[in-house]
């Protein structure tokens, strides 16, 4: 597996292969939609997520980082979506703000920042995730695989 990437150091947080996202969704057993971090739909439909969303069930989200050459996501994040949002035929959501941690692979753990530093980001069915740091003006902006599920 790849050693995180600059972006998994500077966005090393948690909020909560295209065939990676088709087969193994993580917390959820059957995504109403998967969507590639080209913002292509690999499985479900977009449709069904909206239909989810406008009948109020829950939906939970998560969404993969530093997929390896061959050993999938270096992590994958997943939350659940208070916040949500139909723009035409997408979905967009906001993560809640949490404290930034730092992934360590070697060490199989997750260490808090000593500093407090929030993280938010958005993201939506088009592929993209849009983040910031409270302390930064600067919004970064990223391809995700994500699942899209709903309880």
């Amino acid at each position: 597996m790849k050693k995180p990437t600059a972006f998994f150091l500077a966005m090393a947080v948690s909020a909560l292969g295209v065939s990676a996202a088709q087969t193994d969704p993580g917390s959820c057993s059957a995504p109403l939609v998967a969507i590639s971090s080209e913002g292509d739909v690999l499985s479900g439909e977009k449709a069904a997520l909206i239909d989810a969303v406008n009948a109020g069930r829950t939906i939970r989200v998560g969404f993969g980082l530093g997929q390896g050459d061959t050993d999938g996501y270096f992590l994958t994040h997943w939350f659940e979506a208070r916040f949500i949002t139909v723009l035409g035929d997408d979905v967009f959501t906001q993560t809640p703000f949490i404290h930034r941690q730092r992934p360590d692979a070697d060490a199989s753990d997750i260490f808090l920042t000593d500093e407090s530093q929030k993280w938010v980001a958005t993201m939506g069915t088009n592929g993209i995730l849009h983040s910031r740091f409270l302390d930064d003006s600067k919004v970064a902006t990223h391809k995700v695989d994500s699942w899209w599920c709903a309880s």
